[in-house]
């Protein structure tokens, strides 16, 4: 076994303990026999020739780097030398002329020249650059791309490679690009999400053990379900790294920032997404607890699929909500999601979303919420999408939706409102923005409506959020 002991100064001292429980030091010559290396970090010193750097492992044999330095730091000095600066000058005459009022005297004069010991006299003064610019001056990016590529290439064939949080720094794109090179670079590579490095390789000798850690969506979905663990920390301090299965790797693709949090809730679709968005704002402002403090990821269900998802990320060991319309049966129904874990909510009376908005919000709100549709399609449009499913003519309705209690009974023309909300081509609401504006009429109404059945289900939302996780 081996132990790392940090003591009240912070000095890390490693052990090995045989059988007997005896501690024997390991040095750290030791721990280089391991062929562990942490690729990407601290960039900047494998551009250069430095001792330990991956430049310098590249170059092999440096004897002759200290001498063409020295003549390189003379040839500097000469050249300084021969540089007119009447101000340097004065100060150091200046400075004499102080020395010997006070009892110094200079053996040859004061004069201003380099200092040696401010060149460095070693390989690390010799850096990469990129024509005339040192590559320590570049991107970001770029360094730590460069670096992860010199230091993997001195990576032991048996040893194991740490990479933590292998997303810093890069766009998207090259993010990409360096997992396909990271993955040829090992026969067998493991990634760990949201974890620190951990010390279970696994595999067998003679193949590279690869171990990043992230918290990048894309890095998520460029991976393979049997290359990630989600690696979960309980409130007393326990560790577990749990294993994805196969089946989700749909999901992977789909929803990859859901394997991030610590609980998920899955949305049937964008309009709940841009609802739920808009109440997250209001509590965080009333109560100070976000979606983000509580660890909690909104997923996108994609409609017919939402069951479905909430069902596999729960088995995956994801506490999970589901927020869905109960217009049409799910598949897997109610019972095999709350047997799997999943806690499911619904809009009551049979509807959609917009239906059970649409029949419990103040006339005001109704009429604010058509003003965000109003922006999206013409008010003839709307009007013929509400007359047809009133079966009346079109122009029985005025074109300003306030007045049109004024031609039908209240109650039909929420009726109708829900299902064109829900059946229009597209929905009148169904992008996550739409849904967002939508979601904050619905915020600023629920006080004057708390006993109607869109305000009962947003509070066991609330609930579910607010809860101890």
């Amino acid at each position: 076994m081996v132990r790392l002991l940090v003591d009240s100064g912070l000095e890390p001292q490693w052990f090995v303990v045989d059988a007997k429980e005896q501690q024997h030091r390991l040095s750290a010559k030791d721990r280089e026999r391991f062929g562990v290396i942490a690729i990407g970090r601290f960039s900047d010193r494998h551009l250069s020739w430095g001792r330990g750097a991956a430049l310098s492992r590249l170059t092999g044999d440096l004897d002759e780097v200290p001498a063409i330095i020295s003549a390189a730091s003379r040839a500097a000095r000469e050249a300084f030398r021969g540089v007119e600066c009447s101000a340097l000058r004065k100060a150091a005459a200046d400075a004499e002329t102080m020395a010997r009022g006070i009892g110094v005297k200079p053996a040859s004069g004061y004069r201003p020249d380099l200092d040696p010991l401010s060149v460095s006299l070693s390989a690390g003064g010799i850096s990469l650059h990129d024509g005339a610019i040192p590559v320590r001056r570049l991107g970001q990016g770029t360094r730590r791309l460069l670096a992860m590529a010199m230091q993997a290439d001195g990576a032991r064939p048996d040893g194991v490679t740490l990479v933590d949080e292998v997303e810093a720094a890069l766009e998207p794109h090259r993010l990409r690009q360096l997992l396909r090179f990271l993955r040829r670079s090992a026969s067998k590579p493991v990634a760990q999400v949201d974890a620190k490095p951990a010390d279970h390789a696994g595999g067998h000798r003679g193949s590279t053990h690869l171990i990043m850690t992230s918290h990048s969506p894309v890095a998520i979905q460029e991976l393979e379900t049997n290359e990630l663990a989600i690696v979960r920390r309980s409130a007393d301090g326990t560790v577990a790294i749990h294993t994805l299965a196969p089946d989700l790797r749909d999901v992977l693709r789909a929803v990859p920032e859901a394997f991030l949090s610590a609980r998920v809730i899955v949305c049937e679709g964008k309009t709940e997404i841009g609802v739920l968005r808009a109440l997250d704002r209001a509590w965080d402002e009333t109560t100070g607890s976000s979606f983000a403090y509580r660890g909690v990821a909104l997923v996108d269900g994609g409609g017919s699929n939402a069951a479905r998802r909430a069902e596999t990320l729960a088995l995956a060991g994801f506490p999970t909500l589901l927020v869905r319309d109960s217009d049409q049966p799910c598949t897997p129904d109610d019972k095999a999601l709350c047997a799997a874990g999943v806690r499911v909510l619904q809009w009551e009376g049979g509807v959609a979303i917009e239906e059970r908005a649409f029949a419990d919000l103040p006339w005001a709100a109704v009429v604010q919420a058509l003003q965000i549709v109003l922006e999206e399609r013409t008010a003839e449009q709307v009007r013929s999408a509400i007359a047809s499913r009133l079966k009346i003519p079109d122009n029985a309705l005025d074109l300003n939706p306030a007045r049109w209690p004024q031609a039908a009974a209240e109650q039909s023309l929420r009726v109708a409102l829900g299902k064109a909300a829900k059946e229009s081509k597209p929905g009148w609401f169904k992008r996550v923005d739409l849904g967002e504006r939508f979601g904050d009429v619905i915020v600023a109404n629920l006080a004057s409506i708390p006993q109607s059945g869109l305000a009962q289900t947003i509070g066991a939302v609330k609930s579910e959020v607010h809860r101890d996780a």
